[in-house]
């Protein structure tokens, strides 16, 4: 019996992993004032091959930059977060290796997280 549940247990694992690919991108950073003082932060996700920005408070202009390992910007772009509340980005041609993601809002905050291809 402990074998069925176990196994069981073992093929819902992998099967929601499976489902569920997508993994949070940890954002950390400073709040000195402005537009992000007591608002929601974004959030960022990985999920084969997109990296998706969802901005749950409009925050004004953002700008995104990605860098790879060796700091070289591999994607930047500015975006108004009262008209994009959401950004999808494709890494599907990017090499494997760790990225950071940096969040710098217009009042200079900065939020980054890591994530690996």
């Amino acid at each position: 019996m402990k074998k069925i549940a176990c196994s069981l247990f073992l093929y819902l694992l992998i099967s929601t992993s499976a489902i569920c690919a997508s993994s949070v991108i940890l954002l950390v950073g400073e709040c000195l004032g402005g537009p992000m003082r007591g608002a929601p932060l974004p959030i960022a996700e990985q999920d084969e091959g997109v990296v998706q920005i969802s901005f749950t408070t409009n925050i004004g202009l953002v700008d995104i930059c990605i860098k790879d390992a060796k700091g070289k910007i591999v994607y930047q772009v500015t975006v108004d977060t009262g008209i994009m509340v959401k950004v999808l980005i494709d890494t599907t041609s990017w090499l494997s290796g760790e990225y950071v993601l940096v969040l710098t809002p217009e009042n200079g905050n900065k939020l980054s997280g890591t994530f690996t291809l």
